[in-house]
C-alpha cells in the first residue's frame, strides 16, 4: 500500500477463500481511511480503518457477484517503510 497525500492505492492477493488479485484505491483523511476495489476473483472488496505508521486496522467487506456479502475485520502490518502486507 503506498499513500500520497490523501490518496491511497495498493495491490491486494487473496488467498481461498475467496481468491483473486487487483487493484484498490482509496483516501485518508488524517489517520480515517477508506480503500476499495474490484479482484478478477469476481467479488469487491471495501476496507474503512485507521492508518497510522505500524498498520491500517478497520473493518471489511466482501461483495461477491452472486454470493451474501461477508463482513470482517483487518489488520495489515507494515513490512517496509511506505508498504502494508496483509497479515489477517
Amino acid at each position: 500500500m503506498t499513500q500520497d497525500g490523501e490518496k491511497l492505492s495498493a495491490r491486494l492477493v487473496t488467498s481461498p477463500p475467496p481468491t483473486g488479485t487487483g487493484k484498490l484505491a482509496g483516501r485518508c483523511i488524517d489517520e480515517g481511511c477508506d480503500l476499495s476495489g474490484s479482484l478478477d476473483g469476481g467479488f469487491t472488496l471495501k476496507f474503512r480503518g485507521v492508518l497510522n505508521t505500524r498498520d491500517f486496522r478497520g473493518t471489511d467487506i466482501a461483495i461477491p457477484r452472486k454470493r451474501q456479502t461477508q463482513y470482517g475485520r483487518f489488520d495489515f502490518s507494515s513490512a517496509a517503510p511506505s508498504a502494508v502486507a496483509a497479515s489477517k
